[in-house]
């Protein structure tokens, strides 16, 4: 329920995630047909507030409103930067599970910091990459630069109807032109591979940048990697791409083509 009435009849509830968050403002919507939305001024408040609505609104109580007319008046300014600090301290520490998928009761695993990614690097074994039974991943095991570690990470899928996290491995291939491959490998065999073209000169800064973005929160990252519409500045980028898994046999093809040549022949 979006409302309540307070023992006070003049007085209704509003929970947090029926809340619209703006920099600097945040907005009591419209219900039904009798009140107009009202938009409050509150320093702290930033539109990311809006992808942790779920959090603040089972830890902070519901914000009273009272009526003059049409008009909303919000009666509380709570004080919610606490419970936004409680979050990012948590979530640095690695200790808040991302939600489960809607399409399955699996929970989905704890994210984990560059840092301790590579320390599991040292210690993983060939084992560890037969138990998937993947020729996909196989091939870049074979394709590894032995200069480079195989670096385990978490991909976190964070859509507008749901977030989950999946296993993925990193992979550091050796391109024909000196440049470095760092090869995005997921798990599951749906998900296409993704190819980042960095300098070796750049290694180092370049995959932890990118390890950082493919566990980050950020909505719809392969749809918006497949439209061009990501920013790889920060991570030394020069150019990136996926290629799917329709067939091993073509995977293989372009995957090589790009290692050794050039991307002119690829599409998606």
């Amino acid at each position: 329920m979006w409302w309540g009435y307070e023992s006070d009849r003049s007085l209704f509830v509003c929970r947090l995630k029926n809340i619209l968050f703006r920099n600097n403002k945040r907005t009591v919507p419209l219900l039904q047909i009798k009140f107009k939305p009202t938009q409050v001024v509150v320093p702290k408040s930033i539109e990311a507030f809006n992808y942790l609505k779920k959090y603040l609104n089972e830890r902070l109580p519901p914000i009273r409103c009272s009526i003059l007319g049409q008009n909303l008046k919000v009666v509380d300014m709570i004080d919610f930067s606490k419970a936004i600090l409680q979050f990012d301290t948590a979530a640095r520490q690695g200790v808040i599970k991302v939600s489960r998928s809607k399409t399955s009761n699996a929970i989905t695993p704890f994210p984990i910091s560059f840092k301790q990614a590579l320390l599991k690097a040292q210690q993983i074994t060939p084992e560890e990459f037969k138990k998937y039974k993947s020729e996909y991943i196989d091939s870049l095991v074979n394709m590894q630069s032995k200069e480079y570690k195989i670096i385990p990470c978490l991909e976190r899928l964070a859509h507008t109807t749901g977030d989950m996290s999946e296993y993925a491995f990193m992979f550091s291939l050796e391109c024909g032109n000196g440049n470095i491959m760092i090869v995005h490998e997921n798990v599951n065999p749906d998900r296409s591979t993704l190819i980042f073209e960095v300098k070796k000169d750049n290694y180092n800064q370049s995959i932890r940048s990118i390890y950082d973005f493919l566990q980050s929160a950020e909505i719809n990252k392969r749809s918006n990697l497949r439209l061009r519409n990501v920013e790889m500045e920060e991570a030394r980028v020069i150019r990136y791409r996926s290629i799917n898994h329709d067939n091993f046999y073509q995977w293989n093809r372009i995957m090589r083509s790009c290692v050794l040549y050039d991307w002119a022949m690829n599409v998606y």
